[in-house]
């Protein structure tokens, strides 16, 4: 938020920001924390990059 400010965005726009950033975070957690990880590391498979759901 603070570099966003530095650049000369408007207050609201740094907020929506970071609100944007902090709800795809929980969105992505509560995706992850349904996930049965055992397999996956017991087996040494990777997620790969981008399989979540944006």
């Amino acid at each position: 938020m603070v570099a966003r400010r530095e650049a000369g965005y408007e207050d609201r726009a740094c907020r929506d920001a970071v609100r944007a950033m902090v709800r795809a975070y929980r969105e992505h957690l509560a995706v992850f924390a349904e996930l049965r990880w055992l397999p996956y590391v017991a087996g040494g498979a990777k997620v790969r990059s981008g399989a979540l759901p944006a």
